[in-house]
């Protein structure tokens, strides 16, 4: 898509209302996004399947959102995989919260490798996220607000996605907070 933009703008063939529309979608991409650090953490080290946010700001559709810290909730069961002798695995959940303030959770795809755990997180392709209120995904409805990467540290590592905790020796929980716009629809 941005090969074809490019192209289309050194060859100046957008007509008026081509320009236009395009300069409009981006005005959905900007207008919708994540403005404070949600401050992704383990609900609980030791004991917990679990992650927690803080309390976040946010903007969807250009109307300002607040909410309150989640204090716990459940990995979904679909990030998970069963390990096999010399291959590490690597999954991450996206988290968005929409003008209601609900939190959802996107899977992506479970990546493996069988040289490193680098290897098996370069792998991961982030999730589609589709908003009913959009037929583009999530700058309709959704800011994103972080993401939490898991992944195997030792080859022949199972992870079971609201029952490993995310502590667990052999695995590696990466949090990242979003903060501004991030659309992985448009990666």
């Amino acid at each position: 898509m941005l090969q074809t933009i490019k192209k289309r703008l050194i060859d100046g063939v957008f007509s008026t209302g081509e320009m236009y529309a395009l300069l409009k979608s981006f005005e959905g991409l900007f207008s919708t996004q994540n403005l404070v650090s949600p401050g992704l953490a383990i609900k609980t080290g030791g004991s917990s399947p679990q992650f927690q946010t803080g309390a976040i700001s946010y903007v969807i559709g250009g109307t300002l959102y607040q909410k309150a810290a989640v204090a716990a909730s459940n990995v979904p069961a679909a990030l998970s995989w069963t390990g096999a002798a010399g291959v590490y695995n690597a999954g991450a959940l996206l988290l968005t919260v929409d003008n209601a303030g609900n939190l959802y959770t996107y899977v992506s795809n479970i990546a493996s490798s069988s040289t490193s755990m680098a290897v098996a997180i370069q792998g991961i392709q982030w999730p589609w996220v589709q908003d009913a209120s959009s037929a583009t995904g999530v700058a309709g409805g959704q800011a994103v607000i972080g993401a939490i990467i898991v992944a195997t540290n030792v080859a022949n590592t199972t992870f079971t996605g609201g029952t490993t905790n995310l502590d667990t020796a052999a695995i590696t929980t990466t949090y990242i907070n979003i903060t501004g716009p991030f659309y992985p629809n448009e990666l």
